[in-house]
């Protein structure tokens, strides 16, 4: 439950801790020779964009075996709704998360550490909860397309407006270039000025 390494975003959120805290109990637990598994939250009171890419840096450099990324969600009946509610905070919206959290993900591969949840987990009583916020019940895959939305971005080239472009894809992630209701193929074709543009399954690599 780290939550963020920031101290005027813990201050802000009311968490009762500081990142020096975080830090220290961190080691004990690695030095005692516990597994450590550290969460995080974007869009938190106070927080923005940049100070939570600084948080997931700072995780990194912690070790731990493992991270989960939790987006902001509103959920009724809280202090941060009454918050929501009377304009102190600005709502941390999907499409937020989904920006952020495509920043954040590479920031752990590169370590070597897994994510082994991103968003909460659907349930009925969580959405009866939810307010706002960045709630989706299939957050993770929204942040993989996002992820091969920008890696699409690198390969397709505006010389090739008017042509029919295929992309070559792992057959576990057509869907996630393909986006829900095909939403990275459109906007990919209208960027470029594609005549067409299909993804092809192709087992050579994961990406």
């Amino acid at each position: 439950g780290a939550q963020s390494l920031d101290d005027s975003v813990l201050s802000a959120s009311g968490r009762g801790h500081t990142s020096a805290d975080t830090v220290q109990a961190s080691r004990l637990l690695k030095d005692a020779g516990f597994s450590l598994i550290l969460q995080m939250m974007t869009g938190l009171p106070g927080s923005d964009e940049r100070k939570d890419i600084e948080t997931a840096k700072k995780i990194s450099e912690l070790r731990p075996d493992g991270v989960r990324i939790y987006p902001t969600v509103i959920v009724r009946n809280t202090p941060l709704a009454d918050m929501w509610r009377s304009g102190q905070y600005r709502e941390h919206t999907v499409k937020d998360a989904v920006r952020v959290c495509a920043d954040i993900l590479p920031i752990f591969e590169r370590a070597g550490i897994p994510v082994i949840r991103l968003g909460l987990n659907p349930s009925r009583e969580l959405e009866k909860g939810v307010l706002a916020g960045a709630y989706h019940p299939a957050l993770g895959e929204l942040v993989l397309s996002e992820r091969f939305l920008r890696l699409a971005r690198k390969q397709i080239s505006r010389q090739w407006r008017g042509h029919r472009v295929k992309l070559r894809v792992h057959p576990r992630r057509v869907s996630a270039m393909t986006g829900q209701h095909r939403r990275n193929l459109t906007t990919l074709m209208e960027e470029y000025g594609l005549t067409g543009l299909r993804v092809e399954a192709d087992a050579l690599g994961e990406w």
